[in-house]
């Protein structure tokens, strides 16, 4: 099998006919820097209970941070293509992984699924992005909710959202975990996220990015044009947000 090497020496294995694969292999296991970074402080902050990583892909933003011992880890990927390599790669660094096929969003059910044969990290439930050429592989795949995962538990959580535009769908449909839960993290690609929504969520939570050079959170002001201007600001690394429990919140040192 072909593999990436990490920074810290571990190896993740690909499929070498994925461009994106090939990208892992030529940054040393990773593909943005600062997500991992990111990540790594979520999952810093907190004791968790539970962390998951929805849209595991090839499992980098496990394999790069240090999962805490005796987690509830819970994976999804509905890519199953990935599945061998990601197992693989997972077992050889010690962790053990609740793999699941499922799809994450705002309603259980069923839904198709557009896997990107040309970049497997753009896969994501179909929508009218996607246009019918041989470049989407379409799957039907099971869909399931943060809210029936979590089971009104009350444990904490981490989680790791990279569902290339259905944030919200994947928020909304944590509504009563959020609610009911003392401490939770969410960490939320943005770079394809509406910036009407990201200023929505941060109106009603508490929304940080990261400074680029630091682990400081800045907070993300309501407003769309307060968005705008803030993400407008190359010292921060604007690919990612992490919203945090009211709990967590407030015991960060965060810049207005």
């Amino acid at each position: 099998m072909a593999y990436a090497t990490t920074e810290d020496g571990y190896r993740i294995y690909v499929r070498p006919t994925d461009p994106r694969a090939l990208g892992l292999i030529a940054n040393k296991g990773r593909i943005i820097r600062g997500s991992l970074e990111l990540w790594r402080l979520a999952l810093g902050l907190h004791e968790w209970q539970t962390v998951i990583d929805i849209g595991v892909n090839y499992g980098e933003m496990l394999v790069g941070a240090d999962i805490p011992e005796g987690v509830e880890l819970i994976g999804f990927e509905p890519n199953t293509s990935l599945h061998k390599v990601l197992r693989k790669t997972l077992e050889t660094r010690g962790i053990t992984i609740d793999l699941r096929a499922q799809a994450v969003a705002d309603k259980p059910g069923a839904a198709r699924f557009a896997v990107d044969r040309t970049w497997s990290g753009t896969s994501s439930l179909y929508d009218e992005r996607h246009d019918g050429s041989a470049r989407w592989q379409l799957r039907d795949v099971e869909v399931t909710t943060l809210d029936e995962v979590l089971g009104g538990s009350g444990r904490s959580f981490c989680v790791k959202v990279d569902v290339e535009g259905f944030e919200r769908e994947v928020v909304d449909g944590a509504a009563r975990s959020l609610a009911d839960t003392a401490h939770w993290a969410l960490m939320l690609e943005i770079e394809h996220m509406d910036r009407g929504y990201l200023a929505e969520l941060a109106r009603t939570r508490d929304v940080f990015v990261k400074e680029k050079d630091s682990v400081a959170l800045r907070r993300v002001p309501g407003g769309r044009v307060a968005v705008e201007e803030l993400l407008d600001n190359p010292a921060l690394h604007r690919q990612d947000c992490v919203v945090l429990s009211p709990g967590l919140s407030a015991a960060q040192p965060w810049e207005p």
